[in-house]
Protein backbone atom coordinates (compact mmCIF):
# COMPACT_ATOMS: atom_id res chain seq x y z
CA UNK A 1 0.00 0.00 0.00
CA UNK A 2 2.87 2.52 0.77
CA UNK A 3 4.77 1.05 -2.32
CA UNK A 4 1.17 2.11 -4.49
CA UNK A 5 0.77 5.49 -2.56
CA UNK A 6 4.26 6.55 -2.89
CA UNK A 7 4.51 5.61 -6.90
CA UNK A 8 0.98 7.70 -6.97
CA UNK A 9 2.31 10.67 -5.48
CA UNK A 10 5.84 10.19 -8.11
CA UNK A 11 3.59 10.18 -10.74
CA UNK A 12 1.81 13.18 -10.02
CA UNK A 13 4.79 15.69 -9.26
CA UNK A 14 6.11 14.39 -12.65
CA UNK A 15 2.88 15.45 -14.04
CA UNK A 16 3.30 18.98 -12.29
CA UNK A 17 6.64 18.94 -13.57
CA UNK A 18 5.85 18.01 -17.07
CA UNK A 19 3.50 20.76 -16.98
CA UNK A 20 5.72 23.43 -16.26
CA UNK A 21 8.66 22.95 -18.44
CA UNK A 22 6.71 25.04 -21.15
CA UNK A 23 6.54 27.67 -18.68
CA UNK A 24 10.24 27.32 -17.72
CA UNK A 25 11.31 27.47 -21.38
CA UNK A 26 9.46 30.38 -22.30
CA UNK A 27 10.81 32.19 -19.14
CA UNK A 28 14.15 31.30 -20.71
CA UNK A 29 13.78 32.51 -23.89
CA UNK A 30 14.39 36.07 -25.10
CA UNK A 31 12.93 38.61 -27.43
CA UNK A 32 15.26 39.75 -30.10
CA UNK A 33 14.34 42.32 -33.17
CA UNK A 34 16.63 41.14 -36.15
CA UNK A 35 17.10 42.70 -39.68
CA UNK A 36 18.02 41.10 -42.71
CA UNK A 37 21.20 42.46 -45.27
CA UNK A 38 20.11 45.50 -47.76
CA UNK A 39 20.69 44.95 -51.08
CA UNK A 40 21.45 47.53 -52.45
CA UNK A 41 21.74 49.56 -55.86
CA UNK A 42 25.42 51.00 -55.90
CA UNK A 43 27.16 52.84 -58.63
CA UNK A 44 31.35 53.05 -58.76
CA UNK A 45 32.98 55.91 -57.83
CA UNK A 46 36.00 58.10 -57.34
CA UNK A 47 36.78 60.48 -54.86
CA UNK A 48 39.50 63.29 -55.14
CA UNK A 49 40.35 66.43 -53.50
CA UNK A 50 39.84 70.00 -54.67
CA UNK A 51 38.66 73.85 -54.08
CA UNK A 52 35.32 75.61 -54.48
CA UNK A 53 36.33 78.77 -56.50
CA UNK A 54 34.18 82.15 -58.03
CA UNK A 55 33.84 81.32 -61.46
CA UNK A 56 34.96 84.40 -62.63
CA UNK A 57 37.38 87.29 -61.53
CA UNK A 58 38.75 90.81 -62.91
CA UNK A 59 41.81 91.88 -61.49
CA UNK A 60 41.84 96.29 -61.46
CA UNK A 61 45.28 97.36 -62.52
CA UNK A 62 47.37 100.52 -63.17
CA UNK A 63 50.03 100.67 -64.98
CA UNK A 64 51.92 103.49 -62.29
CA UNK A 65 52.28 103.62 -58.82
CA UNK A 66 49.74 106.42 -57.31
CA UNK A 67 48.93 107.79 -54.16
CA UNK A 68 46.19 106.24 -52.68
CA UNK A 69 43.70 109.59 -51.10
CA UNK A 70 40.41 107.63 -50.27
CA UNK A 71 39.07 103.65 -49.97
CA UNK A 72 35.63 103.66 -50.11
CA UNK A 73 35.28 99.57 -49.94
CA UNK A 74 36.92 96.51 -48.33
CA UNK A 75 37.70 93.28 -49.15
CA UNK A 76 33.92 90.94 -48.82
CA UNK A 77 32.11 94.00 -49.78
CA UNK A 78 30.01 93.48 -52.94
CA UNK A 79 30.14 96.52 -55.64
CA UNK A 80 28.67 97.19 -59.15
CA UNK A 81 30.49 98.11 -62.69
CA UNK A 82 31.55 101.79 -62.65
CA UNK A 83 31.78 102.65 -58.95
CA UNK A 84 34.68 104.42 -57.27
CA UNK A 85 36.80 102.11 -55.28
CA UNK A 86 39.51 104.70 -54.78
CA UNK A 87 40.58 108.35 -55.29
CA UNK A 88 43.95 108.73 -56.36
CA UNK A 89 45.71 112.19 -54.93
CA UNK A 90 46.87 113.23 -58.49
CA UNK A 91 49.93 116.10 -57.14
CA UNK A 92 51.46 113.36 -54.67
CA UNK A 93 51.60 110.90 -56.85
CA UNK A 94 53.28 113.46 -59.42
CA UNK A 95 55.64 114.53 -57.02
CA UNK A 96 56.59 110.93 -56.19
CA UNK A 97 57.52 110.46 -60.04
CA UNK A 98 59.12 113.24 -59.78
CA UNK A 99 61.29 112.22 -57.25
CA UNK A 100 61.84 108.54 -59.50
CA UNK A 101 62.87 110.54 -62.35
CA UNK A 102 65.14 112.81 -60.14
CA UNK A 103 66.64 109.29 -58.70
CA UNK A 104 66.92 107.75 -62.07
CA UNK A 105 69.10 110.79 -63.51
CA UNK A 106 71.60 110.49 -60.97
CA UNK A 107 72.47 107.13 -62.67
CA UNK A 108 72.43 108.18 -66.11
CA UNK A 109 75.58 108.66 -68.09
CA UNK A 110 76.69 111.46 -69.28
CA UNK A 111 76.73 110.86 -73.28
CA UNK A 112 73.01 109.89 -72.90
CA UNK A 113 72.16 112.66 -71.15
CA UNK A 114 70.58 114.98 -73.88
CA UNK A 115 68.31 112.29 -74.75
CA UNK A 116 67.12 111.94 -71.12
CA UNK A 117 66.58 116.23 -70.64
CA UNK A 118 64.48 115.96 -73.35
CA UNK A 119 62.17 113.39 -71.99
CA UNK A 120 62.28 115.22 -68.89
CA UNK A 121 61.05 118.26 -70.59
CA UNK A 122 57.93 116.94 -71.27
CA UNK A 123 57.31 115.62 -67.66
CA UNK A 124 54.39 117.75 -67.30
CA UNK A 125 52.22 115.86 -69.96
CA UNK A 126 52.56 113.20 -67.34
CA UNK A 127 49.79 115.02 -65.62
CA UNK A 128 47.18 114.26 -67.88
CA UNK A 129 47.66 110.31 -67.67
CA UNK A 130 47.10 110.17 -63.80
CA UNK A 131 43.31 109.06 -63.26
CA UNK A 132 41.54 110.95 -60.56
CA UNK A 133 40.18 107.47 -59.24
CA UNK A 134 40.22 104.08 -59.78
CA UNK A 135 36.97 102.30 -60.90
CA UNK A 136 35.71 99.03 -60.95
CA UNK A 137 35.32 97.55 -64.02
CA UNK A 138 33.11 94.23 -63.63
CA UNK A 139 30.59 93.82 -60.30
CA UNK A 140 30.74 90.99 -57.38
CA UNK A 141 32.50 91.24 -54.21
CA UNK A 142 36.00 92.57 -53.64
CA UNK A 143 37.66 89.50 -52.84
CA UNK A 144 41.65 91.07 -52.43
CA UNK A 145 42.82 94.82 -52.25
CA UNK A 146 46.35 95.88 -52.48
CA UNK A 147 45.83 99.38 -51.63
CA UNK A 148 46.30 101.41 -48.58
CA UNK A 149 45.38 104.66 -47.92
CA UNK A 150 48.02 107.74 -48.18
CA UNK A 151 50.38 105.24 -49.76
CA UNK A 152 51.72 104.43 -52.90
CA UNK A 153 50.18 101.63 -54.92
CA UNK A 154 52.58 98.65 -56.32
CA UNK A 155 52.66 98.80 -59.53
CA UNK A 156 53.65 94.97 -60.18
CA UNK A 157 50.45 93.99 -58.00
CA UNK A 158 46.61 94.49 -58.94
CA UNK A 159 44.74 97.73 -57.07
CA UNK A 160 41.67 94.83 -56.64
CA UNK A 161 40.36 91.93 -57.60
CA UNK A 162 36.65 91.49 -58.12
CA UNK A 163 34.78 88.08 -58.01
CA UNK A 164 31.51 86.88 -59.41
CA UNK A 165 31.10 84.77 -56.28
CA UNK A 166 27.37 83.68 -57.21
CA UNK A 167 28.43 81.83 -59.35
CA UNK A 168 31.16 79.04 -57.51
CA UNK A 169 32.66 75.76 -59.41
CA UNK A 170 34.92 73.39 -58.21
CA UNK A 171 38.24 72.46 -59.41
CA UNK A 172 39.75 69.36 -58.83
CA UNK A 173 42.84 67.35 -59.36
CA UNK A 174 42.10 64.12 -60.79
CA UNK A 175 45.26 61.44 -60.36
CA UNK A 176 46.85 60.38 -64.25
CA UNK A 177 45.55 56.51 -63.55
CA UNK A 178 41.71 57.77 -63.26
CA UNK A 179 41.37 60.20 -65.84
CA UNK A 180 40.73 58.07 -68.13
CA UNK A 181 37.40 56.79 -65.87
CA UNK A 182 36.07 60.16 -65.89
CA UNK A 183 34.14 62.42 -68.23
CA UNK A 184 31.80 65.57 -69.07
CA UNK A 185 28.52 65.02 -67.80
CA UNK A 186 29.18 62.42 -65.08
CA UNK A 187 27.39 63.27 -61.48
CA UNK A 188 29.80 64.67 -58.57
CA UNK A 189 28.52 65.13 -54.62
CA UNK A 190 30.63 67.78 -52.95
CA UNK A 191 31.31 67.28 -49.48
CA UNK A 192 33.73 69.58 -47.17
CA UNK A 193 34.58 70.69 -43.50
CA UNK A 194 33.67 73.87 -44.34
CA UNK A 195 30.04 72.64 -44.83
CA UNK A 196 29.70 69.80 -42.81
CA UNK A 197 26.30 68.45 -42.71
CA UNK A 198 25.61 69.59 -46.15
CA UNK A 199 26.22 68.23 -49.52
CA UNK A 200 26.19 70.04 -52.96
CA UNK A 201 25.15 68.07 -56.13
CA UNK A 202 27.04 69.29 -59.51
CA UNK A 203 28.86 67.45 -62.87
CA UNK A 204 32.03 67.30 -64.51
CA UNK A 205 31.79 70.74 -66.79
CA UNK A 206 35.25 70.70 -67.70
CA UNK A 207 38.30 69.20 -68.25
CA UNK A 208 41.92 69.84 -68.80
CA UNK A 209 43.36 69.24 -72.08
CA UNK A 210 46.89 68.16 -70.53
CA UNK A 211 47.91 67.01 -67.56
CA UNK A 212 50.45 68.73 -64.65
CA UNK A 213 53.11 67.39 -62.36
CA UNK A 214 52.36 68.81 -59.04
CA UNK A 215 54.68 68.00 -55.98
CA UNK A 216 53.53 66.98 -52.69
CA UNK A 217 55.81 66.52 -49.45
CA UNK A 218 58.69 64.92 -51.13
CA UNK A 219 56.68 63.09 -53.68
CA UNK A 220 55.35 64.21 -56.75
CA UNK A 221 52.51 62.98 -58.86
CA UNK A 222 51.00 64.23 -62.10
CA UNK A 223 47.12 64.96 -62.31
CA UNK A 224 44.62 66.62 -64.32
CA UNK A 225 42.95 69.79 -63.78
CA UNK A 226 38.83 69.55 -64.31
CA UNK A 227 35.69 72.18 -63.13
CA UNK A 228 32.49 71.06 -61.58
CA UNK A 229 29.55 72.80 -62.07
CA UNK A 230 27.33 73.26 -58.69
CA UNK A 231 23.66 72.90 -58.56
CA UNK A 232 22.56 73.98 -55.30
CA UNK A 233 24.75 76.75 -54.04
CA UNK A 234 24.18 78.35 -51.30
CA UNK A 235 25.27 80.60 -48.75
CA UNK A 236 26.95 78.17 -46.91
CA UNK A 237 29.27 77.87 -49.66
CA UNK A 238 32.04 79.80 -49.90
CA UNK A 239 34.97 80.45 -52.31
CA UNK A 240 38.42 78.91 -50.60
CA UNK A 241 37.08 75.96 -49.05
CA UNK A 242 38.33 72.76 -49.39
CA UNK A 243 36.22 70.07 -50.89
CA UNK A 244 35.76 66.46 -51.50
CA UNK A 245 34.63 65.56 -54.82
CA UNK A 246 32.72 62.08 -55.67
CA UNK A 247 32.81 61.47 -59.08
CA UNK A 248 29.57 58.81 -60.37
CA UNK A 249 31.54 56.61 -63.15
CA UNK A 250 30.18 55.97 -66.01
CA UNK A 251 29.42 51.91 -65.21
CA UNK A 252 26.48 49.75 -64.83
CA UNK A 253 25.26 50.17 -61.46
CA UNK A 254 25.92 46.61 -59.48
CA UNK A 255 23.75 45.61 -56.53
CA UNK A 256 25.72 45.04 -53.44
CA UNK A 257 24.44 43.26 -49.69
CA UNK A 258 25.76 45.28 -46.95
CA UNK A 259 24.88 45.58 -43.57
CA UNK A 260 25.38 48.83 -41.04
CA UNK A 261 28.62 48.53 -39.10
CA UNK A 262 27.71 48.32 -35.46
CA UNK A 263 26.11 44.91 -36.33
CA UNK A 264 29.49 43.61 -37.40
CA UNK A 265 31.89 41.95 -34.62
CA UNK A 266 35.39 40.24 -33.86
CA UNK A 267 37.08 38.04 -32.27
CA UNK A 268 40.51 38.07 -30.80
CA UNK A 269 42.02 37.21 -33.88
CA UNK A 270 40.09 39.91 -35.83
CA UNK A 271 37.78 37.59 -37.81
CA UNK A 272 34.25 39.45 -38.53
CA UNK A 273 31.28 37.82 -37.08
CA UNK A 274 27.82 38.28 -36.95
CA UNK A 275 24.53 36.82 -34.57
CA UNK A 276 21.74 34.93 -36.57
CA UNK A 277 19.04 32.60 -35.45
CA UNK A 278 17.97 29.27 -36.58
CA UNK A 279 15.44 27.37 -35.47
CA UNK A 280 14.90 29.64 -32.37
CA UNK A 281 18.62 29.56 -31.60
CA UNK A 282 21.60 32.03 -31.53
CA UNK A 283 24.21 30.58 -34.07
CA UNK A 284 27.49 32.60 -34.79
CA UNK A 285 27.92 33.59 -38.51
CA UNK A 286 31.42 34.18 -39.74
CA UNK A 287 31.34 36.71 -42.77
CA UNK A 288 33.85 38.31 -45.38
CA UNK A 289 33.33 42.06 -45.86
CA UNK A 290 34.47 44.47 -48.66
CA UNK A 291 33.95 47.82 -49.78
CA UNK A 292 32.96 50.76 -47.06
CA UNK A 293 30.48 53.02 -47.44
CA UNK A 294 29.04 55.74 -45.88
CA UNK A 295 25.97 53.87 -44.07
CA UNK A 296 27.30 50.39 -44.16
CA UNK A 297 30.06 47.76 -45.47
CA UNK A 298 29.60 45.54 -48.22
CA UNK A 299 29.06 41.88 -46.99
CA UNK A 300 30.94 39.55 -49.43
CA UNK A 301 30.66 35.95 -48.08
CA UNK A 302 29.10 33.81 -44.84
CA UNK A 303 25.68 35.11 -45.14
CA UNK A 304 22.69 35.66 -47.89
CA UNK A 305 19.81 37.70 -47.99
CA UNK A 306 17.34 35.69 -45.88
CA UNK A 307 19.56 35.58 -43.45
CA UNK A 308 17.94 36.60 -39.91
CA UNK A 309 20.80 38.87 -38.15
CA UNK A 310 20.20 40.01 -34.36
CA UNK A 311 19.95 43.90 -34.21
CA UNK A 312 21.15 44.05 -30.53
CA UNK A 313 23.23 41.61 -28.65
CA UNK A 314 22.93 43.14 -25.19
CA UNK A 315 22.72 39.41 -22.80
CA UNK A 316 22.74 37.77 -25.93
CA UNK A 317 25.14 34.51 -26.28
CA UNK A 318 25.57 31.97 -29.16
CA UNK A 319 23.45 28.96 -28.24
CA UNK A 320 20.68 30.86 -25.89
CA UNK A 321 16.65 30.35 -27.38
CA UNK A 322 15.44 33.34 -28.74
CA UNK A 323 12.13 34.30 -30.51
CA UNK A 324 11.83 37.04 -33.00
CA UNK A 325 10.00 40.04 -31.48
CA UNK A 326 10.14 42.81 -34.80
CA UNK A 327 11.58 42.50 -38.55
CA UNK A 328 13.80 45.50 -39.54
CA UNK A 329 12.68 46.65 -42.68
CA UNK A 330 9.17 44.87 -43.06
Amino acid sequence: MKRYILLVVICFSLIIGINKIPYIIKNNIKSVNITKVSNIKHLETIIVSGTINEQSKKDITIPIPVVIEKIFFNIGDKIDIGQTIATINQEKTFEQILNSIDILSKSIPEETMDTFSSYISKIELIKNFIPENITATASGHITSLNIIENSISDSNKSIATISNTDKLIGNISIPEDLISYVKEGQKVILEGEGFRGRSYTGYISNISSFAKKELSGLSQSTSVKASITINNIDENLKSGFSTKAKIYLDKNPQYMATLPYELIQQDKDNNEFIFTIEKNKVIKKYIKTGEELSNGVEIIDGIDLNTKIILSIDGIKEGDLVEIKNIKGD
